[in-house]
């Protein structure tokens, strides 16, 4: 149903596309706050946009109907007029220091800075248009120039505000996780599973999604990849991995026993706290926990000490619908790099002592594994 109601990329999304590289351009940014410090600062109710993203988007309008980009001018124009055509200039020293209007001809000194006003705004919509003309071209020219890798958290794409970039609905999905990173971008509404895929897309794509501005996903490009071009599972999987941590793939070509990069880490992580006696005394009690509580694993899992699997496991039984910091060592067998997750511990397999956590506490949320080998640490999330 969403590839469907997507449809392919077309002018829209071009013309949405030139929008949203604008909306990130500083210099386009800048002329707009100039414009408005002119006229005495912002001169909009709470609930208007501010006067770039409401001038790009009559623009917008305008151009996706049939591309007449003269219309787009005159719509971006109206926008700008309708915001600051009456107001004063409140500040003649924002004005240019080569006049743009000659001082002859008007009736007093506010009557020149009010034309100067009105041919600076004029300058300004020029010149916002002539870039989106360019980002519009720009767009045309990739279109069908091979493809790239793209992250999208925040997956599927079924919010009105983000209906710009639906279209990337319809390209082949080539991973999908939960993301858990120690900081959430975006983060997910109630009840709602966080995903992050992979997809591959055309060339044009990543700049125009990595440039959509929204609360409910982020964008990350990836490897370019030529016409015909086979995907690198590595290349996926990297990226993949800036989104969800670890994945449960990075240790399948592990080699037996410790790993040597695992245990260095773990040596310098710090003092363990000895969880021992709240084990004895607390162990069913979440609020009972030491604060700043660290735990390490010891390097064989059967241990009956403070790094054991069983102790691990009595963690999980008190922070079941809680959360805690797990530190792993992720990636690939070659390429490990130390990182953190906030997840909510559910069960260590007694056997291996192989950790199994949910990156969030929701009840469709899947769980993801993680061996002994790999764990560095776990600790307080506060």
């Amino acid at each position: 149903m969403a590839r469907q109601a997507a449809g392919p990329p077309g002018l829209r999304v071009l013309a949405a596309r030139a929008r949203d590289l604008l909306l990130r351009d500083r210099t386009t940014l800048d002329e707009a706050h100039i414009i408005e410090a002119i006229a005495g600062g912002a001169r909009r109710m709470l609930y208007e946009p501010e006067l770039s993203r409401h001038a790009l988007d009559a623009w917008l309008k305008a151009v996706a109907a049939d591309g007449d980009l003269t219309a787009g001018h005159a719509a971006m124009l109206a926008a700008v007029e309708t915001r600051l055509g009456s107001a004063e200039v409140r500040d003649v020293s924002l004005l240019p220091t080569q006049a743009l209007t000659a001082a002859t001809g008007h009736a007093s000194p506010a009557a020149w800075a009010a034309a100067e006003f009105q041919l600076v705004r004029r300058h300004v919509v020029d010149a916002w248009c002539t870039r989106l003309a360019a980002a519009l071209h720009d767009g045309h020219l990739h279109s069908g120039d091979g493809d790239q890798l793209l992250l999208v958290a925040g997956w599927p794409i079924i919010n009105e505000s983000d209906r710009e970039v639906a279209y990337l609905t319809q390209y082949p999905v080539l991973a999908s996780a939960v993301f858990t990173t120690r900081y959430r971008n975006p983060m997910p509404s109630a009840q709602t599973v966080p995903w992050a895929v992979v997809l591959r897309v055309p060339a044009f794509a990543p700049g125009h999604a990595t440039a959509h501005r929204s609360n409910y996903l982020h964008a990350e490009p990836g490897t370019v990849l030529p016409a015909d071009t086979p995907v690198d599972d590595r290349e996926v999987r990297a990226l993949l991995r800036s989104a969800a941590g670890y994945l449960p793939e990075d240790s399948a070509s592990d080699p037996a026993g410790p790993i040597p990069a695992v245990a260095a880490w773990r040596a310098a992580t710090g003092p363990a706290t000895d969880l021992r006696d709240w084990a004895t005394d607390h162990g069913d009690y979440h609020w009972h926990l030491p604060q700043r509580w660290r735990w390490i694993p010891a390097e064989n899992h059967h241990t009956s000490g403070p790094g054991s699997a069983q102790l691990l496991q009595q963690l999980c039984q008190a922070l079941h619908h809680y959360t805690a910091v797990l530190v792993v060592a992720a990636g690939e067998p070659d390429a490990l790099d130390r990182i953190e997750l906030v997840v909510s511990p559910d069960a260590v397999d007694p056997d291996t002592g192989a950790l199994t956590y949910r990156p969030y506490d929701l009840p469709g949320c899947p769980t993801v594994t993680v061996p002994w080998r790999r764990i560095i640490a776990v600790h307080d999330a506060w």
